[in-house]
């Protein structure tokens, strides 16, 4: 069985995690497979299927312009800039206008009808129940 095959089994990667690592987050192949997690590379995304080990892809994933921007407007930075660069599913958030912007519940339906936006929802939303699954111990007993 290859490390691609343990990361994307839930059950199988809670109890080889707490048996070796403790109690603690627990990665899940399927979820960072379906976010596209940039910041990394795993078993069988970026890496060979049995290299055992994730690895951390350094870049430059805040530009020197952009530290008051970040201080002045946190959550606009998170969801414009910080998002996308770190995840593929969150690359249509890069083409929102400012946070600031949106008044009132009407603001957010031209973006929420973009149809990049709305891939990303939904694939999101069918993470939910992965992400639940993974982060529980089933029952052995």
């Amino acid at each position: 069985m290859s490390s691609k095959d343990v990361g994307s089994s839930s059950w199988m990667t809670l109890e080889i995690w707490t048996r070796f690592m403790g109690p603690g987050l627990i990665p899940s192949g399927r979820i960072s497979d379906a976010l596209d997690i940039k910041m990394m590379k795993w078993p069988g995304h970026g890496v060979g299927k049995d290299v055992t080990m994730q690895q951390i892809v350094e870049n430059e994933y805040m530009k020197a312009d952009e530290y008051d921007w970040q201080m002045m407007d946190p959550t606009d930075y998170a969801l414009r800039v910080a998002l996308p660069r770190s995840a593929g599913v969150f690359e249509p958030f890069a083409k929102m206008p400012p946070v600031r912007t949106f008044f009132g519940p009407a603001g957010w339906v031209g973006f929420l009808a973009n149809p990049g936006y709305a891939k990303s929802s939904k694939t999101l939303m069918d993470l939910g129940d992965e992400f639940f699954t993974s982060s529980k111990r089933p029952s052995w007993k």
